[in-house]
């Protein structure tokens, strides 16, 4: 499971990288890259998908439900610390990206900013989505710890 460290770890290393490399291409003679419109709409879909995906996982550790593979419930486990890294990076570059071209007096920029906080805000709620569903696919390692000699086969 991602911990909270490891998270906001990539989230400021992601931030930083992007409002650096943003604030130096704006700089040079190169083109501008286009943020498109509805951006944002993909990590939004992603997130309710990850989460409508790891709520059986959730009912089959809660004892609710018992139809689910322990194959299925890993693929999801997995696919979910797939999304919180994604989104975590994602969300980084796209705040850092925004504050680089916020205060611009150009139109483009200043449309480009409000494009890239919504994709960067979005991002960050799947990230946050995939965070809960990596959580609600952890299993409690209670009973290994309780008793180390049982857990090593001694």
């Amino acid at each position: 499971m991602t911990s909270a460290l490891q998270g906001a770890g990539t989230l400021v290393l992601s931030f930083l990288l992007g409002l650096v490399t943003v604030s130096i291409w704006i700089r040079t003679d190169l083109p501008l890259f286009v943020v498109p419109e509805y951006m944002w709409t993909v990590p939004l879909v992603v997130a309710v998908a990850i989460l409508i995906a790891a709520w059986p996982v959730k009912a089959m550790a809660d004892g609710k439900k018992r139809t689910m593979s322990p194959l299925r419930a890993a693929r999801i486990a997995l696919l979910s610390q797939a999304c919180t890294r994604a989104g975590l990076i994602l969300a980084g570059l796209g705040l850092g990206a925004s504050l680089a071209t916020v205060g611009s007096h150009a139109v483009f920029l200043d449309e480009q900013s409000s494009r890239l906080l919504s994709a960067g805000i979005a991002s960050l709620v799947m990230g946050a989505a995939g965070w809960l569903g990596e959580w609600w696919c952890s299993i409690d390692d209670d009973d290994d710890e309780e008793n180390p000699a049982a857990a090593q086969g001694a």
